[in-house]
């Protein structure tokens, strides 16, 4: 028996305290052998701290960081350079896993020697507390290893791109070896440079499941419903950096 770490849980937390149960059961809920959770509260100003503690107050496997306001890509981070396991995977704190998917994936990884494996995610209604409809591409590369770059061109020409950093796991030497970290300062769209970056690595080697484990909780008052002139200065920031990685690459056209 050994007590390595294989998997950690990376939750970023800011005033949920209506979510964040939802969340944490449905980690606790995964059969998977060795994994840490590591809960990063940024600041929050509601129950959310308390309610944290006092649920994981007998757990041996969780890390809870409490630090002031700084932004998800800031906690992300925090979370990243926390981290004890062989593969990271985060969170949204108001989302929630809607199945038990995490040894299956950790199992792939082993097998193939993954850099980043990726799921499919469902879009929860908080109001009707229904799943919604979401219409998933037809993918013609699921279930194959890829380099990232083939990664790349397959989900954008069948129209199934996602940059979402919670679809899926990512080895932790992979990120910290080629410094893949969250761009701090912005707090919107800042994930796109993030995947970008990583699967646009030349070592990446990447693999996409069918596998819908993820619940997206659409709600409202989220961040992502309420725009803002910080959000539209995010989004140029975004654009341009994402040019410039394309550019450095000298990737084909298409």
């Amino acid at each position: 028996m050994t007590n390595r770490i294989k998997l950690s849980f990376i939750v970023p937390v800011y005033n949920v305290e209506d979510y964040i149960l939802d969340c944490l059961k449905s980690i606790i809920f995964q059969k998977c052998e060795g994994y840490e959770i590591i809960i990063i509260n940024d600041g929050s100003t509601d129950n959310s701290q308390s309610i944290i503690e006092n649920y994981v107050k007998n757990m041996q496997n969780v890390q809870l960081i409490n630090k002031e306001n700084e932004g998800i890509s800031v906690a992300r981070n925090i979370g990243l350079q926390n981290a004890n396991g062989e593969y990271v995977c985060f969170i949204d704190s108001d989302d929630f896993y809607k199945i038990d998917f995490a040894q299956h994936f950790l199992d792939i990884c082993y097998q193939y020697d993954l850099d980043i494996i990726r799921g499919i995610y469902g879009i929860y209604d908080d109001e009707s507390k229904q799943y919604l409809p979401h219409e998933i591409p037809n993918m013609t590369y699921v279930n194959t290893v890829l380099k990232g770059k083939d990664f790349l061109l397959y989900s954008i020409n069948e129209h199934s791109n996602e940059v979402v950093p919670w679809l899926g796991f990512y080895k932790k030497e992979f990120l910290i070896k080629n410094n893949l970290f969250f761009p701090e300062g912005i707090s919107y769209e800042e994930d796109q440079i993030f995947f970008l970056e990583a699967i646009l690595n030349k070592k990446c080697k990447i693999y996409q499941t069918n596998i819908e484990f993820y619940a997206y909780r659409k709600r409202n008052g989220s961040t992502t419903k309420t725009p803002t002139l910080k959000q539209v200065e995010d989004i140029i920031y975004v654009v341009n950096n994402e040019n410039r990685i394309v550019q450095s690459l000298s990737l084909e056209e298409k």
